[in-house]
Protein backbone atom coordinates (compact mmCIF):
# COMPACT_ATOMS: atom_id res chain seq x y z
CA UNK A 1 0.00 0.00 0.00
CA UNK A 2 1.26 2.86 -0.90
CA UNK A 3 1.46 6.69 1.59
CA UNK A 4 -0.38 9.55 0.69
CA UNK A 5 1.87 12.12 -1.22
CA UNK A 6 -0.90 14.97 -2.50
CA UNK A 7 -0.17 18.62 -1.98
CA UNK A 8 -2.56 21.72 -2.65
CA UNK A 9 -0.72 24.60 -3.03
CA UNK A 10 -1.34 28.50 -3.71
CA UNK A 11 0.43 31.12 -4.11
CA UNK A 12 1.75 33.61 -6.67
CA UNK A 13 5.12 33.65 -8.99
CA UNK A 14 8.20 34.90 -8.03
CA UNK A 15 10.01 35.25 -11.37
CA UNK A 16 9.10 34.30 -14.37
CA UNK A 17 9.08 30.25 -15.43
CA UNK A 18 11.61 28.51 -16.91
CA UNK A 19 11.54 25.66 -19.84
CA UNK A 20 13.74 22.96 -20.98
CA UNK A 21 13.87 20.10 -23.15
CA UNK A 22 14.96 16.66 -21.94
CA UNK A 23 17.14 14.49 -24.04
CA UNK A 24 13.92 12.28 -24.25
CA UNK A 25 12.13 15.41 -25.71
CA UNK A 26 9.95 16.04 -23.03
CA UNK A 27 9.70 19.48 -21.74
CA UNK A 28 9.63 20.72 -18.19
CA UNK A 29 8.77 24.28 -16.63
CA UNK A 30 9.70 25.10 -13.90
CA UNK A 31 8.68 28.04 -11.56
CA UNK A 32 9.15 29.64 -7.54
CA UNK A 33 5.83 30.20 -5.85
CA UNK A 34 5.37 32.65 -2.71
CA UNK A 35 2.60 31.95 -0.03
CA UNK A 36 2.09 34.09 2.08
CA UNK A 37 -0.34 33.30 5.62
CA UNK A 38 -1.17 35.80 7.99
CA UNK A 39 -1.69 35.23 12.38
CA UNK A 40 -2.03 37.30 15.07
CA UNK A 41 0.66 37.01 17.27
CA UNK A 42 -1.37 36.41 21.01
CA UNK A 43 1.17 37.81 22.84
CA UNK A 44 1.46 41.09 21.01
CA UNK A 45 -1.42 41.39 19.60
CA UNK A 46 0.59 42.20 15.92
CA UNK A 47 -0.38 40.75 12.71
CA UNK A 48 2.31 38.39 11.58
CA UNK A 49 2.94 38.02 7.78
CA UNK A 50 4.85 33.63 7.03
CA UNK A 51 6.11 33.64 3.61
CA UNK A 52 6.51 29.47 2.32
CA UNK A 53 8.36 29.26 -0.93
CA UNK A 54 7.78 25.85 -2.41
CA UNK A 55 9.69 25.07 -6.21
CA UNK A 56 6.84 23.66 -8.98
CA UNK A 57 7.65 21.40 -11.71
CA UNK A 58 5.40 20.68 -14.83
CA UNK A 59 5.53 18.48 -17.94
CA UNK A 60 4.33 17.50 -21.08
CA UNK A 61 0.55 19.64 -22.05
CA UNK A 62 0.34 20.77 -18.42
CA UNK A 63 4.48 22.94 -19.16
CA UNK A 64 3.12 24.17 -22.59
CA UNK A 65 0.47 25.77 -21.21
CA UNK A 66 2.28 27.10 -17.84
CA UNK A 67 5.21 28.14 -20.28
CA UNK A 68 3.03 30.36 -22.82
CA UNK A 69 0.59 31.65 -20.08
CA UNK A 70 2.40 32.20 -16.60
CA UNK A 71 4.38 35.56 -15.65
CA UNK A 72 6.11 36.79 -12.48
CA UNK A 73 3.44 37.60 -10.05
CA UNK A 74 0.69 35.53 -11.31
CA UNK A 75 -1.39 33.66 -8.96
CA UNK A 76 -1.66 30.02 -9.53
CA UNK A 77 -3.18 26.95 -7.59
CA UNK A 78 -1.10 23.64 -8.05
CA UNK A 79 -1.95 20.13 -7.29
CA UNK A 80 0.75 17.29 -7.26
CA UNK A 81 3.01 15.02 -5.55
CA UNK A 82 6.22 16.44 -3.19
CA UNK A 83 9.35 15.26 -4.82
CA UNK A 84 12.87 15.18 -3.80
CA UNK A 85 16.15 15.27 -6.07
CA UNK A 86 19.15 14.30 -4.85
CA UNK A 87 22.70 14.61 -6.92
CA UNK A 88 26.49 15.28 -6.38
CA UNK A 89 27.82 18.11 -7.49
CA UNK A 90 31.44 18.03 -8.67
CA UNK A 91 32.14 14.60 -7.84
CA UNK A 92 31.82 15.35 -3.86
CA UNK A 93 29.38 17.78 -3.08
CA UNK A 94 25.72 16.63 -2.14
CA UNK A 95 23.20 18.65 -3.74
CA UNK A 96 19.64 18.02 -2.64
CA UNK A 97 16.31 19.55 -3.65
CA UNK A 98 12.69 19.47 -2.62
CA UNK A 99 9.73 20.48 -5.28
CA UNK A 100 6.12 19.92 -6.26
CA UNK A 101 5.65 17.39 -9.50
CA UNK A 102 2.27 19.63 -10.28
CA UNK A 103 -0.29 17.25 -11.53
CA UNK A 104 -2.74 20.09 -12.12
CA UNK A 105 -2.41 23.59 -12.34
CA UNK A 106 -5.22 26.25 -12.61
CA UNK A 107 -4.69 29.85 -13.19
CA UNK A 108 -6.01 32.83 -10.54
CA UNK A 109 -8.06 35.28 -12.78
CA UNK A 110 -5.80 38.44 -13.40
CA UNK A 111 -6.98 41.63 -12.27
CA UNK A 112 -6.37 44.68 -13.79
CA UNK A 113 -5.67 47.83 -11.10
CA UNK A 114 -7.59 51.55 -12.27
CA UNK A 115 -7.20 54.31 -11.50
CA UNK A 116 -8.92 54.31 -8.17
CA UNK A 117 -8.18 51.24 -5.89
CA UNK A 118 -10.48 48.81 -7.29
CA UNK A 119 -9.68 45.42 -9.10
CA UNK A 120 -11.22 44.29 -11.93
CA UNK A 121 -11.30 40.66 -12.73
CA UNK A 122 -10.07 40.49 -16.43
CA UNK A 123 -10.38 36.78 -17.13
CA UNK A 124 -11.81 33.92 -15.12
CA UNK A 125 -9.48 30.60 -14.31
CA UNK A 126 -8.30 27.79 -16.36
CA UNK A 127 -8.05 24.75 -15.65
CA UNK A 128 -5.10 22.18 -16.78
CA UNK A 129 -4.90 18.89 -16.50
CA UNK A 130 -2.29 16.79 -17.38
CA UNK A 131 -4.69 14.80 -19.41
CA UNK A 132 -6.27 17.65 -21.37
CA UNK A 133 -5.20 17.35 -25.22
CA UNK A 134 -3.86 21.37 -25.82
CA UNK A 135 -3.92 22.57 -29.43
CA UNK A 136 -0.96 25.15 -28.71
CA UNK A 137 -0.37 27.27 -32.09
CA UNK A 138 3.42 28.33 -32.15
Amino acid sequence: MNDLNQILFEGRLVREPKARKLESGALVCSFSLASNTHYVDKKTGNKVENTTFMLVETWGNVAEVCVAHLNKGDGVRVVGKINQSRWEKDGRIQMEKTFIAAEHVEFKPKSVKPTSDVEIPVEGPEQVKATDELDIQE
